[in-house]
């Protein structure tokens, strides 16, 4: 039984490692190319931006509670900083 287990435990472990790398390999394959166009009223300020920071967040995260109010008022100040609620696809910015 604790074998089974010790199976299990190591092939999620392995997944998880897997789509850490999958996700770095993405992510690096898309550094200094352009942002793909995002539809909506974020699209088209990212169209004219030169740097813009986006925040994609989920209520039911704890480090996105201690984080989210902060950069929501960083946001209202900065019309290049945009909190994106992932569940509900609310967005916040300037």
């Amino acid at each position: 039984m604790s074998q089974v287990l010790f199976a299990i435990v190591a092939v999620l472990v392995a997944l998880v490692m897997g789509l850490q790398f999958l996700v770095r390999y993405r992510a690096r394959a898309m550094q200094g190319k352009p942002v793909p166009a995002i539809p909506g009223p974020i699209g088209i300020q990212l169209k004219s931006a030169k740097s813009a920071l986006l925040y994609f967040m989920s209520p039911n995260c704890g480090a996105c509670r201690t984080w989210t109010p902060k950069l929501k008022t960083l946001s209202l100040k900065n019309q290049n900083v945009f909190v994106i609620e992932a569940r509900s696809r609310f967005v916040t910015g300037g």
